[in-house]
């Protein structure tokens, strides 16, 4: 445990994947489908004890001037405790009765309804239930907030301050 840099160790996880809308569906439509989408998805995400879950859709109007621009429409974030989540931890529904429900559910509401704007194919999102497989373009992560709504949320030493207002006239 690095204290002294402000890392504490989480026992939230955060789980980042990209999506890619089909070719036949609009930058506009996909964030639409999309959003709509969140309202199916929700219970479901409460059932595996996802504990957050966000989406980043695209837009062109936020490129940063002169930065490289991604090649996805939109980024979903979960996050969760791997010790409760059953989601990337199907063997904790063993014994679950509402388990099978809740399987039925994914693949007759939300997988359906994702594959009018969501192209699985595009970067090889291959789903079976609810267990991700090789090949999910995604990245899990901890993660460490170091400002949360203007305030800086980790430990910064006095004299690291103090460094920084000697470069800037004092102004913190």
């Amino acid at each position: 445990m690095d204290t002294a840099a402000g890392f504490q160790p989480l026992s939230i996880v955060r789980f980042t994947g990209i999506l890619h809308r089909l070719a036949n569906v609009s930058p506009s439509d996909f964030s639409a489908l999309w959003a709509n989408h969140a309202a199916l998805a929700a219970p479901w995400f409460l059932y595996h004890n996802v504990r957050g879950y966000t989406q980043t859709h695209a837009t062109a109007s936020a490129a940063i001037p002169g930065a490289k621009v991604v090649d996805f429409d939109g980024m979903v974030e979960l996050y969760f405790d791997p010790s409760t989540c059953t989601l990337f931890n199907p063997k904790l529904l063993e014994g679950r009765p509402d388990s099978e429900g809740a399987q039925k559910y994914f693949e007759e509401v939300i997988f359906v309804d994702e594959k009018r704007f969501w192209d699985r194919t595009e970067q090889a999102n291959v789903r079976k239930g609810v267990e991700w497989q090789e090949g999910t373009m995604g990245f899990v992560g901890k993660e460490v907030k170091v400002i949360v709504d203007g305030k800086v949320v980790v430990d910064v030493p006095d004299e690291l301050w103090k460094r920084w207002q000697s470069y800037v006239g004092g102004h913190r």
